[in-house]
C-alpha cells in the first residue's frame, strides 16, 4: 500500500515539475517577445518644410486637411536618401539639410512652423540577417506614413494620440537579407490640434520570426541583387561616323514592380560627358547615324504608323523626314545622307477559303505573295518619290 502511495506522489510531483518547467519556458519566450520590440532611437530629419493651402481654401465649402497635405507628393519617397549632411534644393525652403535627431522619453519631437502647414520626413535604416517579416507599430499626435523601401506600411490620416497604446498603428513588412530605408513623413497643419507634435515608430519581428533587426541613420550596406537587377543597364551602342558621339539605349528595372523604364542617352566619347538625354521613347525604334553630320534618326511608331525622325546634335533640332507611312518596314540612309531609302510593304487579303494557291516553289515561303515598294526621300525633308 505504501508502495501505491509513494508510486502516485511521485507521478504528481513529476507533474507538478513538468508544468513549472513548461510555464517558466512559456513565460520567458513571451518576455523575450516583449523584449524584441525596440524604438527607433536615432533619425535623420528633412524639414520642416512649408506645405501652403491653396489660395481659396474654404470657398464653397470644401477644406483641405492634413489628409489631404499627407496625399500630396512634395518629395517622391523613392527618391529620398537620407544622408547625415546632405542637403536637397527645395524651392521656398530653408530647412533642406538631413541633420541627426535624438528619440525623447515618448518619441521624436518635431519642431513645426507655426504659421504654415508644414511637412517633416524622417529616414533610418533598418538590416535584418535574412529574409523576415516585420511589424512596425507607429504613433503621433498628427498626420503621418510611413514607408520602407518607397512602400506604404503605415498610415494615420488624423490627429492621434502618443500615450494611447490603442491609438497606435500597425503595419508588417516583408524584408530581404541586408539594409532597407524607412521613410516617415509627417504633417502638421496648425489648429488641428494644440498637442506638440511627435512621432514615435517601434519596430519588431512578426512572430515565427527570430531575426532581430539592427537600427541606424548610417546608409552604407552591403550589395544585394537589387543593386544588380536595378542599376542602369547599356542595351545598346553605336558610334557616329566620325568617332565624336555615341548613342547607348539605356534601361532600368523600376522596383517593387519590375517594370522596365528605357532611355537613351547621347554622349561625347572623348571624356564620356553627356549631351542629351531623350526619355519617353518607347515607341521609337531603329536608330541609325547618318553617314555625314552629327544627325541621329529613329521611327517613332503610333497606332501602327510610322514616322522617321532626325535629330541634328549640333542645331538641337528634330525634324520628320518621312510622315505618317501605312505598313513601314524599314529605312536606310544614302551613302551622303542626303536621303533615306524607306521600304513599305503589303500583306495580301486573306483568302476567305483559307487554300493558299502555290503557283512556284518560292511560293511556299513565308511572305512571298507580300508586295513590298521602295520610296525615296531627300533630307531636309522635301521630295518624295516611289522607285
Amino acid at each position: 500500500m505504501n508502495s501505491h502511495l509513494r508510486r502516485i506522489a511521485g507521478i504528481w510531483l513529476l507533474i507538478v515539475v513538468i508544468c513549472t518547467v513548461t510555464w517558466q519556458a512559456a513565460w520567458a519566450e513571451e518576455e523575450e517577445k516583449a523584449d524584441s520590440t525596440v524604438a527607433i532611437e536615432k533619425w535623420l530629419k528633412l524639414g520642416p518644410i512649408a506645405a501652403p493651402l491653396p489660395a481659396f481654401d474654404g470657398e464653397g465649402g470644401s477644406k483641405t486637411g492634413a489628409k489631404d497635405v499627407l496625399a500630396a507628393e512634395h518629395l517622391a519617397i523613392a527618391t529620398l536618401k537620407p544622408v547625415a549632411g546632405n542637403t536637397i534644393k527645395i524651392v521656398g525652403s530653408e530647412n533642406n539639410t538631413w541633420t541627426e535627431i535624438v528619440r525623447g522619453e515618448k518619441g521624436v519631437s518635431l519642431a513645426p512652423d507655426q504659421k504654415l502647414p508644414s511637412v517633416v520626413y524622417l529616414g533610418a535604416y533598418i538590416e535584418v540577417p535574412r529574409w523576415t517579416k516585420v511589424e512596425f507599430k507607429g504613433s503621433s499626435t498628427h498626420a503621418f506614413e510611413l514607408f520602407v523601401d518607397a512602400s506604404s506600411v503605415i498610415k494615420q490620416t488624423k490627429n492621434g494620440k502618443m500615450d494611447d497604446p490603442d491609438d497606435e498603428k500597425k503595419g508588417t513588412a516583408k524584408l530581404e537579407k541586408g539594409k532597407h530605408l524607412i521613410v516617415v513623413k509627417a504633417v502638421y497643419v496648425p489648429g488641428d490640434t494644440l498637442t506638440d507634435w511627435g512621432v514615435d515608430i517601434r519596430v519588431a519581428p512578426c512572430k515565427g520570426f527570430d531575426a532581430v533587426p539592427a537600427l541606424s541613420v548610417i546608409s552604407q550596406r552591403a550589395m544585394n541583387i537589387g543593386d544588380v537587377l536595378d542599376t542602369p543597364a547599356v542595351r545598346g551602342i553605336q558610334v557616329s561616323p566620325d568617332g565624336m558621339y555615341v548613342s547607348l539605349a539605356m534601361s532600368k528595372r523600376i522596383a517593387p514592380e519590375g517594370e522596365s523604364d528605357s532611355w537613351r542617352e547621347i554622349r561625347l566619347i572623348k571624356d564620356g560627358s553627356l549631351v542629351r538625354t531623350l526619355t519617353d521613347m518607347s515607341s521609337a525604334s531603329d536608330w541609325q547615324w547618318a553617314p555625314t553630320g552629327h544627325r541621329l534618326s529613329f521611327v517613332s511608331t503610333k497606332d501602327d504608323v510610322a514616322t522617321v525622325r532626325v535629330l541634328d546634335l549640333d542645331t538641337g533640332a528634330t525634324e520628320n523626314i518621312v510622315e505618317g507611312v501605312k505598313d513601314f518596314s524599314g529605312y536606310d540612309w544614302g551613302p551622303d545622307g542626303s536621303f533615306v531609302a524607306y521600304s513599305v510593304t503589303v500583306e495580301p487579303e486573306k483568302d476567305k477559303t483559307d487554300v493558299k494557291r502555290l503557283v512556284g516553289i518560292y511560293d511556299r515561303r513565308s511572305g512571298a505573295l507580300n508586295k513590298t515598294s521602295l520610296y525615296i526621300a531627300s533630307v531636309p525633308r522635301g521630295f518624295v518619290r516611289k522607285m
